[in-house]
């Protein structure tokens, strides 16, 4: 008898822990559910200053670049204005209506209720998406757009004077895109260029060497070495309005370039 009452009391007492840990379990469980499914209140559509003009330079696959403004505006509107490089000199106006992703992250642009673009908001930047989604790697810094771009950056810069030599405007201009993320390509004429650089104070740069592809340009006329030499040796840069100027040590000019820009 007194073992059936013992039994009786410790089962009692072990019902009575777990009903308790199964309630701290449901209260944690629900606690945690709560924590997932609130609202995030710092949302790029909430915390950024996202209105306004951005300017990037796209990639063409007919052209040699799309020089892009996008204007977002404060009443769920906005504007486009491209000019494909190399192909017209006609700037090509589109507008519509965007609005917000369910997160508050991205805008999705509309011209008659179709889809045209999306962008990821960032700080001062946002990114276009491709047709399948977020672009990756490399590809991705050029579909950058700056709302407060440097002067120098994602324009493609045609090459007027070299080394003291004027370019003849027929062929290949000799050309240079310096891209946000620390990267410079272009073309002397015949081959590819690429190279890192950096920016400092006081407009002053530095560009590593030069790689290039090793096309045979045959009776071409082309920069190559010259543009490639001239990278090298520039210390510093200065734009003005439309024209870049890259300098040596000494301050002296050693090429400049002009540049299709929408203000």
């Amino acid at each position: 008898m007194k073992n059936t009452l013992l039994i009786a009391i410790i089962l009692t007492l072990f019902s009575a822990c777990k009903s308790k840990q199964d309630a701290t379990n449901t209260l944690e469980e629900m606690q945690s559910s709560e924590e997932i499914d609130l609202p995030d209140m710092h949302t790029s559509q909430t915390s950024l200053d996202y209105q306004g003009a951005y300017y990037g330079l796209l990639p063409c696959a007919d052209c040699m670049g799309i020089q892009l403004k996008l204007t977002i505006k404060d009443d769920s509107t906005y504007s486009t204005e491209s000019i494909y490089l190399g192909k017209s000199n006609e700037i090509f106006i589109k507008e519509g209506k965007y609005n917000w992703d369910k997160y508050g992250r991205e805008i999705i642009c509309r011209i008659d209720n179709q889809i045209v673009a999306r962008y990821k908001v960032e700080e001062n930047r946002i990114v276009q998406f491709g047709q399948q989604g977020k672009i990756d790697g490399e590809t991705e810094a050029r579909y950058n757009l700056y709302k407060n771009p440097k002067a120098i950056w994602n324009k493609l810069w045609f090459a007027t004077s070299i080394k003291g030599k004027k370019i003849e405007q027929s062929g290949v201009i000799p050309n240079l895109t310096f891209l946000p993320n620390g990267r410079v390509f272009g073309s002397g004429g015949c081959n590819q260029l690429q190279a890192n650089y950096t920016l400092n104070e006081n407009q002053s740069i530095k560009i590593s060497t030069v790689s290039s592809t090793k096309r045979a340009c045959g009776d071409i006329t082309h920069y190559d070495f010259e543009l490639s030499e001239a990278m090298m040796q520039t210390k510093s840069y200065e734009v003005v309005e439309s024209q870049l100027y890259l300098k040596d040590s000494s301050q002296e000019i050693i090429a400049i370039f002009k540049a299709q820009t929408i203000d």
